[in-house]
C-alpha cells in the first residue's frame, strides 16, 4: 500500500490512512482485550518495563533477602493495576492468594534453608498463577484436572506471547503518528533516557568516591552487583521480568482456555469396580495385619524379627502406596460414571488408605525415636498428614459433586505448607536431636561419656553440614558453642563450623539482608 493508490487525496491524509491500515493489520485477529493492551502501550508497556526493573532489583543474585516480600507484593500490585485498567474486578477470595504468597515470601526472608526457599518459590508461582487464572476465567465449575492443566498452559502460553511487546510498541507508535500526523515525542523521552544512563554512571562514581557515607549506603544497596561483570545477567533478568509479565498478560487476555467444563465422567464404572475391588481385598488383609501386629502388637512375628525392627521398616514404601491410592480415588471419582457400588468400594479403599497412612506415620515415629530427626523424616510426616486431609476432600467429592475439590486442595496444601515453612524445621530438628542426646548422655555410665558422638547418640556431621543456619540458635541454646554442658565438640570442628557461619553471613547487603543469616552471624560473633 502506498500513495499511488490514493491519487486524488493530499499526501498528509494518504499517510494517515496508510498508518491507520497498518495499525488495523497489526491488530487483526485479536479480541478487544488484547487490542486494548496493544494500543494502550503508554500504560501496559511502560508499567511492564518498570516491573522488569523492579523484578531485577529484587531478585538479581538475591533469592532470600528482605526484598522478597517486596517483590511478591509488587507483583500482585502490577497485575491488579493491569486488571483494573481492563475492567476486571477483584473477587472476594483474592485475599487468600495474596496473603498466602506474601507469607511464603516472608518465610524466605526468615530462613536460610535452601530446600525451603526452593519450595517457597514454587508455592509463590503457583499462587500467582492461580490468582490470575481465577480472575481472568470463570473457573467455579472447573474440575481438578482442568485447573491443573490451566496452570501449565499459562506458563507455556506466556512464552508463546513474548513477541507481543514489540508488537504493542509498533501499534502505539502508529496510533500516535496517526493522531498527531507526525512522529510523537516518545522517541525524545527514550533518547533522554539513553543520555542519562552514562551520565548517571559517571556522577554516581564521582559521588561514591567523594563521600564515605554515601559510598557505604550505595555499596550495601547493590551488594554483589559488579558492573560490567554482571551486565549481561542484569539485562537478562530485566528482560525476563518485562517480557514475562507482558506475555502473561497477553495470553490471559486472549482467553484461549474454554470456560465451559464438559462432563468427564464417561467411563464404564464396571472397569473401576473390578480393579478397585481386587486392590481393596489386598488392602483389607494388609490393614488387618497392621492393626494386629503394629498397632496392638500382640501377635507372633516372623522369625528373625523383633517388634522394634518390624515397626521401623517400610514407611517409605507405604508413603508411595498412599500417593498411588490418592491418585486412584481421584481418577475414579472424576472419570467414571456414578455408581453406588463403586462409591462403597472407594470408601472402603480410602479407609484402608487411612490405616496405611497411620501405619507409615507410626513406623516413622518409632524410627525417629531411635535414629533422631532429619529434614526428610519431618517432610515424610508432614506429607502423610497432608495426604490424609486431601483424601478426606476427595471422599467428600465422591458423595457431593458440587464440592470445590481443587479449591479445597489448594487451601489445605497452602495452609499446611505455610505452617511447615514458617516453623523453620531445621531449628526444631536440631533442638530435638540435641535435647535427646543430652537425655541419652545423662543416662550413660561415666566411662562412656567420651563416646557420645561415636556411638551414634548424635550425628555431628548432619548437625553441622546438612542443616541450614536456622539450626544455629538451637545449638546456642544447648550450650554447644560455649562448650558448656555435656555436648562438648572438638575445637577444630567448632572453629570450622563458626568459619562457615561467618562466611555465609558476612556479605549481606541491604537487598540481601536475611534474618536467619543475620541472627546466626551474631551468634557466631559471640
Amino acid at each position: 500500500m502506498n500513495e499511488n493508490n490514493y491519487p486524488n487525496i493530499p499526501v498528509p491524509q494518504v499517510e494517515a490512512v496508510i498508518k491507520k491500515e497498518e495499525t488495523e493489520r497489526l491488530l487483526a485477529g485479536e479480541n478487544d482485550t488484547v487490542k486494548e493492551i496493544l494500543v494502550h502501550f503508554e500504560f501496559f508497556g511502560i508499567i511492564s518495563i518498570l516491573y522488569g526493573l523492579f523484578y531485577c532489583f529484587c531478585l538479581y543474585k538475591n533469592y532470600s533477602g528482605i526484598t522478597m516480600p517486596l517483590f511478591t507484593a509488587g507483583t500482585f500490585a502490577y497485575f491488579i493495576s493491569c486488571m483494573k485498567k481492563l475492567g476486571i474486578c477483584l473477587k472476594k477470595d483474592a485475599w487468600f492468594y495474596i496473603v498466602s504468597a506474601c507469607l511464603l515470601s516472608f518465610s524466605n526472608f526468615l530462613t536460610s534453608s535452601g530446600v525451603l526457599i526452593f519450595f517457597n518459590y514454587i508455592g509463590i508461582i503457583f499462587l500467582i498463577f492461580g490468582f490470575l487464572i481465577h480472575h481472568f476465567y470463570n473457573d467455579k465449575k472447573w474440575h481438578f484436572g482442568k485447573q491443573a492443566v490451566s496452570m501449565s498452559s499459562l506458563f507455556f502460553g506466556m512464552i508463546a506471547c513474548l513477541h507481543y511487546l514489540p508488537k504493542g510498541f509498533s501499534c502505539y507508535k502508529k496510533k500516535k503518528e496517526n493522531v498527531s500526523g507526525k512522529d510523537g515525542k516518545g522517541k525524545y523521552i527514550w533518547l533522554g533516557i539513553l543520555i542519562a544512563i552514562p551520565l548517571l554512571m559517571v556522577v554516581c562514581a564521582l559521588l561514591v568516591s567523594a563521600d564515605a557515607v554515601f559510598r557505604s549506603v550505595f555499596q550495601n544497596m547493590f551488594q554483589g552487583v559488579v558492573l560490567p561483570t554482571n551486565l549481561i545477567g542484569i539485562v537478562f533478568t530485566v528482560a525476563v521480568g518485562i517480557l514475562g509479565s507482558y506475555g502473561m498478560l497477553i495470553w490471559l487476555s486472549k482467553k484461549q482456555l474454554q470456560e465451559e467444563c464438559t462432563d468427564k465422567k464417561t467411563l464404564e464404572p464396571l472397569i473401576a469396580i473390578t480393579f478397585t475391588s481386587l486392590l481393596t481385598v489386598i488392602y483389607l488383609i494388609f490393614s488387618m495385619i497392621q492393626i494386629l501386629y503394629l498397632f496392638m502388637g500382640n501377635m507372633e512375628l516372623p522369625s528373625g524379627y523383633t517388634y522394634a525392627g518390624y515397626a521401623r521398616e517400610g514407611f517409605f514404601q507405604l508413603l508411595f502406596v498412599c500417593c498411588i491410592n490418592l491418585g486412584i480415588v481421584l481418577v475414579c471419582a472424576e472419570r467414571f460414571r456414578d455408581n453406588i457400588l463403586l462409591k462403597i468400594i472407594l470408601t472402603v479403599f480410602s479407609a484402608c488408605t487411612y490405616i496405611m497412612i497411620a501405619s507409615s506415620a507410626m513406623r516413622m515415629s518409632l524410627y525417629v525415636a531411635t535414629y533422631y530427626l532429619t529434614f526428610l523424616r519431618v517432610l515424610v510426616l508432614w506429607t502423610l498428614a497432608v495426604l490424609a486431609l486431601l483424601l478426606t476432600g476427595i471422599l467428600v467429592s465422591i458423595y457431593r459433586e458440587s464440592f470445590p475439590l481443587f479449591s479445597y486442595c489448594m487451601v489445605v496444601v497452602t495452609t499446611c505448607y505455610l505452617i511447615f515453612s514458617l516453623a523453620k524445621p531445621d531449628y526444631f530438628i536440631a533442638k530435638y536431636n540435641l535435647s535427646k542426646a543430652i537425655s541419652c548422655y545423662s543416662q550413660m555410665p561415666e566411662d562412656m561419656a567420651d563416646n557420645l558422638y561415636e556411638d551414634g547418640y548424635l550425628d555431628e556431621n548432619y548437625l553441622f553440614y546438612h542443616l541450614s543456619l536456622d539450626a544455629v540458635p538451637a545449638m546456642e541454646e544447648a550450650g554447644l558453642f560455649a562448650q558448656k554442658g555435656v555436648l562438648k565438640v572438638q575445637d577444630d570442628k567448632l572453629k570450622n563450623y563458626s568459619a562457615r557461619v561467618k562466611y555465609e553471613t558476612e556479605n549481606m547487603g541491604l537487598r540481601s539482608f536475611n534474618l536467619s543469616r543475620y541472627r546466626a552471624g551474631k551468634i557466631a560473633e559471640r
